[in-house]
């Protein structure tokens, strides 16, 4: 492994040890400082996120989008920090579930798909369905440093989790679901033009077509998953499956999806990942 990835798997193997020998409180709070160190130095990201902010809020004030990005530099914070050993996290203490009488019954051995977004904290899906007895595969991008790829495997390995890169062939998707798993997509990130247009705070959003695709090839639910954190750093996560029509297509279940994730957006706006250029394509006029 070259030295600048190796040095880069020793520090995160280190981080998470250090992580572990102290209270969550603790932690949170470090990661608060350290949401706070970025924003007030990581400047080139934060014109960026102020970017999308203003794509997605219009008419507000940069008073407001200076007090939300902070807000979401600090959220971020705490959720790294605690992501790092959430395998270790007490469920029953810190996190509530609502909804969860959509899901199939582990035993039924029935597919489904998982659809989040880059909100709130939702890395702590895999081990939610891990630990109640569901197989659970993530669609993931491949880190660039390998160093930090191979990290994060492992780390996903410690919560029974199998995940397969973005990239992975429509087959291979398929088969987790035919094979009675859980197939986890956070699909609100642009798609580009290979993807299909949807109304996203207003804007016209390039979204992923695979979700919509699977569901009407292979019958399996759609799950819509979102896990928000609370100012008592308690997750409360929820679960609603998506009600499709006989007459829906690729573009109005699409649609659908992005119109829940919206809900949750302007509910708590701090929570979401503005990091990424979301509108990045645009419908040719």
């Amino acid at each position: 492994m070259h030295q600048k990835n190796s040095t880069t798997y020793c520090t995160l193997k280190f981080l998470r040890y250090f992580l572990c020998r102290f209270p969550r409180k603790t932690t949170l709070r470090l990661g608060i400082r350290l949401g706070r160190f970025a924003y007030d130095h990581l400047k080139i990201r934060q014109r960026k996120a102020l970017e999308q902010l203003r794509k997605g809020f219009p008419r507000r004030t940069e008073t407001y989008y200076n007090a939300i990005l902070k807000q979401t530099y600090e959220h971020f914070g705490k959720v790294i920090l605690d992501t790092i050993h959430l395998e270790s996290l007490d469920l029953d203490r810190f996190v509530t579930v609502m909804g969860e009488d959509s899901l199939p019954p582990p035993e039924s051995k029935e597919g489904m798909i998982l659809l989040t977004g880059h909100f709130g904290n939702w890395e702590i899906f895999p081990v939610w369905f891990s630990r109640n007895g569901y197989n659970f595969t993530s669609v993931i991008r491949r880190q660039k440093n390998k160093g930090a790829n191979r990290f994060f495997v492992e780390w996903r390995s410690k919560m029974a989790e199998t995940p397969l890169y973005a990239g992975a062939s429509s087959h291979d998707m398929m088969k987790v679901i035919s094979e009675g798993g859980i197939l986890g997509l956070a699909a609100d990130q642009d798609a580009r033009k290979s993807g299909v247009f949807v109304n996203f705070l207003g804007r016209p959003a390039s979204a992923f077509r695979g979700p919509a695709v699977f569901h009407l090839k292979t019958g399996a639910p759609l799950i819509l998953a979102f896990c928000r954190m609370d100012r008592q750093s308690q997750y409360h996560i929820t679960f609603e499956r998506l009600q499709v029509n006989n007459d829906d297509t690729v573009e109005t279940i699409t649609q659908k999806v992005a119109s829940k994730l919206e809900v949750a957006v302007l509910d708590h706006p701090e929570q979401y990942f503005w990091f990424h250029r979301r509108w990045k394509t645009q419908p040719r006029n």
